[in-house]
């Protein structure tokens, strides 16, 4: 799902870093995952559900509201089709998935444009090389304060970190800003 929020008075985007093991071990990607027959009667029931699960979104104060769908997009590298629902939240802590999450990554649409790499070059921790549209960020990482099962822990940012968005995630913000350029057009 593609989050849109207002931080610090700016248009900015939600971001995920994935934790270090897996097939997307340590990437930056969007919140999302697989449909589930059993839970899930469409897929935008799927990208909410897994939104809500991976960052606490949409529980409490979140407010996350669904305003559309991209056209679908193909994963070059499994081979499978991911629906883009495109949303908003207010902002609020969240309360990350520490199995699958390392930390929250909040971007200002102005620094994911200004950080823009039309096919930059970039080969990740396992070696996988990608030459494709990439976005190198800067970031405060926010996560958890503290892990616990009964209770709600709000989110917390660390010190300032560098990550590079590339694959499908860096594919997905691109064909979206093709997109509000054609319709500012």
């Amino acid at each position: 799902m593609l989050l849109f929020q207002e931080i610090r008075g700016k248009p900015s985007f939600l971001f995920i870093k994935r934790v270090n093991r897996g097939k997307h071990a340590g990437q930056i990607a969007l919140p999302g995952g697989r449909w589930d027959s059993k839970l899930d009667s469409s897929l935008k029931d799927t990208a909410i559900r897994e939104t809500k699960e991976e960052v606490g979104v949409g529980a409490r104060s979140h407010s996350l509201k669904i305003y559309g769908e991209m056209p679908a997009m193909i994963s070059n590298q499994f081979g499978f089709y991911v629906s883009i629902f495109l949303g908003s939240i207010k902002t609020a802590p969240y309360l990350i998935q520490t199995s699958e999450l390392d930390h929250v990554i909040e971007i200002s649409m102005e620094d994911l444009l200004t950080s823009f790499e039309q096919s930059g070059g970039f080969k990740d921790e396992r070696n996988i090389t990608w030459h494709g549209p990439m976005f190198s960020i800067s970031y405060d990482p926010i996560e958890n304060k503290k892990e616990q099962k009964d209770e709600e822990t709000p989110a917390i940012a660390k010190e300032k970190s560098k990550a590079v968005i590339w694959g499908l995630t860096a594919r997905i913000l691109t064909r979206f800003f093709q997109i509000l350029l054609e319709k500012g057009k």
